[in-house]
């Protein structure tokens, strides 16, 4: 997700040209003043036409959705959303992890850190992606770039699943044989749990479960 300011500077402007880097699908572009959006292919990325509904000498916000899918995890960069034709730009960048990822290390060239709890209360419930069925997200690094070259790289990584299990059992002693009741509690880590397998000594029979 981004969100774009354009502060027009010497003239009326009723159009914009960004570029998406290559690999990304955009998905929506939402402005007040947005009249028509539209995406060309090129060698270096996908160009991207904004069109508005009238000209304008205010500053233009443009908040810009896409997908890619499949990231390599282990080698991953973060994407620049560029304005074409700009005098300059600056940005604030952050990074929203699932609760199921870790950060194994991350790399910044020509970025200043910032508090990443800033980032995530500005944010649009859009970028969140706060949808049931859907890990939770976590605000994990966000930084300042004072200029359009910079560069943030990362290594992040799903840990091993787990299951950490607490039992009870109860063991009863009669003349016709023995009985056992018990319970677990169960506490699966870094992935949902749908199912589980007991197994029961050889020589006892599962009255209930």
């Amino acid at each position: 997700h981004a969100t774009v300011s354009l502060d027009v500077l010497h003239r009326a402007v009723d159009s914009f040209r960004l570029q998406v880097p290559a690999g990304f699908e955009l998905t929506d572009v939402q402005s007040p003043l947005l009249s028509r959006w539209a995406v060309t292919a090129s060698p270096t990325g996908a160009l991207v036409d904004v069109t508005l509904r009238e000209e304008t000498t205010e500053t233009v916000v443009l908040g810009l959705s896409a997908l890619r899918t499949r990231p390599d995890l282990s080698a991953w960069t973060m994407p620049r959303v560029e304005v074409l034709e700009a005098a300059g730009q600056v940005a604030v960048l952050g990074v929203l992890l699932e609760s199921r990822l870790q950060i194994e290390a991350v790399e910044a060239s020509d970025l200043i850190p910032i508090d990443s709890a800033v980032l995530l209360n500005a944010l649009p419930a859009s970028a969140r992606l706060d949808e049931p069925g859907r890990p939770p997200l976590r605000a994990a690094v966000a930084y300042y770039a004072p200029a359009s070259t910079f560069g943030l790289t990362g290594r992040f990584a799903k840990p091993p699943p787990g299951l950490r299990v607490t039992s009870n059992l109860l063991l009863t002693a009669r003349r016709n044989g023995l009985a056992v009741r018990g319970g677990f509690a169960l506490l699966s880590e870094n992935e949902e749990l749908y199912s589980i397998e007991v197994s029961v000594p050889a020589g006892w029979d599962v009255l209930s479960v």
